[in-house]
């Protein structure tokens, strides 16, 4: 990758930064400890961020993970509640991701850089590269999201719909689309365009398909550096094996099924580790979705045959060529 970004001592400033609610505050401490195997509490503070929990149950997570140098802190969604929720489009990403765009206002001070991480993620290399990088005031540092690859060669009627919802959002092809579960942006930047994402979000909170993410797209196009999909690297990223072409730091389980709901195509081979970091937290009683050995099984019969792609090296790199991975991945800025 074209290493373009240059080191600093900031590391010691830098906020990794989770915002959840309850039903995904158990994957977010997953996640959280395997940041904790490559980073130390020196090198980065490490906080989540979760909305209208009571305070106790805060109290009681936090004896156990304060020794890991995780926080959890509550955050209310008051700070959202302008928000027109009969225009909220309903999917699977709850009100509480847009409890975001108000990290700056109960970080304390110290912190300079925000690193900011999905909890639908699993950290499988050092994401201390990114920790160190100086990322340029008025810029986010962000990878594509698969919806801009998917679009290429996808129906042409899905084509069709999402060319209209960039052209919603002000986008064109050129600007690309970056996925929201990973960025990092020096906290002075978060602060203009979280307010900029925000007073978009409300302003347009139908055009927002992908909510918090839309919103950003808008305000941030210009200001996006590329991150390699090291850094988010996406589910469908797996069917490809592009694994073997980077070296990826952070997965993104960012399609329907999770590894804590199952032995799922393609993270099965994470499963059995998920399950053992999840237990750690159990006397908690946190609320875990599962799916039953049934659907497993339905989905793996489908998914192994979009696998045969990766198991054949030179189809696996045809593919990515096709929708332009590799082209995106040559203009990355880290």
């Amino acid at each position: 990758h074209n290493m373009k970004y240059e080191g600093n001592n900031m590391a010691d400033n830098c906020a990794i930064c989770y915002v959840t609610d309850i039903n995904y505050l158990l994957p977010s401490l997953v996640s959280a400890t395997t940041l904790r195997k490559f980073v130390s509490p020196e090198q980065a503070a490490v906080f989540i961020f979760v909305v209208d929990i009571d305070p106790d149950e805060i109290a009681r997570i936090n004896e156990q993970t304060q020794e890991n140098g995780i926080v959890i802190q509550r955050l209310s969604s008051v700070v959202y509640d302008q928000v027109d929720v009969t225009q909220f489009r309903k999917c699977h990403v709850p009100l509480a991701a847009l409890g975001r765009f108000f990290i700056n206002d109960i970080l304390p001070d110290c912190y300079e850089k925000i690193i900011y991480i999905d909890g639908d993620t699993w950290f499988a290399g050092d994401p201390s590269a990114l920790i160190e990088a100086s990322i340029p005031e008025g810029k986010i540092a962000a990878a594509e999201d698969t919806l801009h690859l998917q679009q290429r060669f996808a129906s042409s009627n899905f084509a069709k719909t999402t060319r209209e919802y960039y052209e919603s959002l002000g986008l064109t092809q050129q600007s690309g689309y970056f996925n929201s579960g990973v960025f990092a942006v020096s906290r002075k930047t978060w602060g203009g365009l979280s307010k900029d994402a925000y007073q978009f979000l409300l302003e347009n909170t139908l055009v927002c398909r992908h909510h918090d993410q839309s919103a950003l797209n808008a305000v941030a196009s210009d200001k996006r550096l590329r991150l390699s999909c090291a850094w988010n690297f996406q589910t469908p990223y797996r069917y490809l094996s592009y694994e073997n072409r980077v070296q990826a730091k952070i997965y993104h389980f960012n399609k329907q099924y999770k590894p804590w709901m199952g032995a799922f195509v393609p993270w099965q081979d994470i499963t059995l580790e998920y399950k053992k970091i999840s237990d750690e937290f159990s006397t908690f009683s946190l609320p875990l979705k599962v799916e039953s050995e049934e659907e497993v099984a339905k989905h793996n019969k489908r998914a192994s045959k979009k696998m045969l792609v990766s198991k054949i090296a030179p189809l696996a790199r045809a593919a990515s060529f096709c929708i332009g991975l590799d082209k995106l991945e040559s203009k990355t800025w880290m």
